[in-house]
């Protein structure tokens, strides 16, 4: 007798849900594809800056200094230049139009969140104290009267320090005394480029 083997397999009765063999674990839940995924993590995440940022610190006697800078430098130099001042903040301030006499970049007043893009110029609003977070400016109030000098040069510097690394570049033109001498020493530490004008 010659016994043939059944390949069919067997139905379920009505109503019952087919049992998995022991042991089976269970597929993984459809979903996006990874690629979607990605793509969207990359969205969420910071925008990098992907060109040196140059600081430029000086006190109100350096503007003529910042001012003969701006005039020699070309227009598309691949680098955004930041100038932090120390100005009066009971007055407004007419610096912006000044250095947009002496290039032929943008130059911006910075506002509270503004993203910086390279070949354009930036300065600091009189009353505030500024820093880099993710590629913008971050502004807060100056501190009332206090004993000492505020280190506006400084607390930009090292930010852009910590920001930027080897793509930061600090420079002090006369007149800013002791501020923005450690925040030369931060850039440093991370690999920036450092110049001082001699006196």
């Amino acid at each position: 007798m010659v016994v043939r083997k059944n390949n069919k397999s067997k139905r379920p009765e009505r109503g019952k849900t087919p049992s998995k063999p022991s042991g089976e674990r269970e597929g993984p839940k459809a979903g996006p594809p990874p690629d979607a995924v990605v793509t969207s993590a990359v969205e969420s995440s910071p925008p990098k800056l992907g060109f040196p940022i140059v600081g430029v610190g000086a006190s109100a006697g350096g503007l003529e200094a910042f001012t003969e800078l701006l005039t020699n430098l070309p227009q598309d130099t691949g680098m955004a230049f930041v100038l932090v001042q120390h100005l009066d903040p009971k007055h407004d301030s007419m610096l912006t139009e000044i250095l947009a006499r002496s290039t032929r970049m943008p130059v911006i007043q910075v506002t509270h969140g503004l993203g910086l893009r390279a070949n354009h110029v930036y300065v600091i609003p009189p009353g505030a104290t500024m820093s880099m977070v993710d590629g913008s400016f971050q502004l807060v109030p100056r501190p009332g009267p206090q004993r000492g000098r505020d280190m506006l040069i400084d607390y930009f510097f090292r930010s852009l320090a910590d920001q930027l690394k080897s793509r930061a570049i600090g420079i002090i033109l006369s007149g800013a005394l002791s501020d923005g001498a450690l925040g030369l020493r931060a850039i440093k530490a991370e690999g920036g480029m450092t110049f001082a004008q001699e006196e």
